[in-house]
């Protein structure tokens, strides 16, 4: 439950949900196999379809969404 907590604070942090796909997918290589990664994107759909209200102002939202779709540009 750990990693479904994440996910929803992921999401209540304003992450991007590009971001969130590619990070579960790395954490789904990561032990426990397959049930760390999906748990957390479960967790953050989640929060997202139940439209959990966002703890940071939108400009920082915009600023860390900003700076996670750089970094996976960078990345690629």
């Amino acid at each position: 439950m750990v990693a479904f907590r994440g996910g929803k604070g992921d999401y209540m942090l304003g992450g991007h949900p590009l971001w969130e796909v590619c990070r579960c997918i790395y954490q789904m290589t990561q032990r426990p196999i397959l049930l760390g990664g999906a748990l957390r994107l479960a967790g953050f759909l989640l929060a997202m379809v139940s439209r959990v209200e966002k703890v940071v102002p939108a400009d920082l939202v915009r600023f860390r969404r900003a700076e996670q779709m750089r970094r996976l540009r960078d990345f690629i």
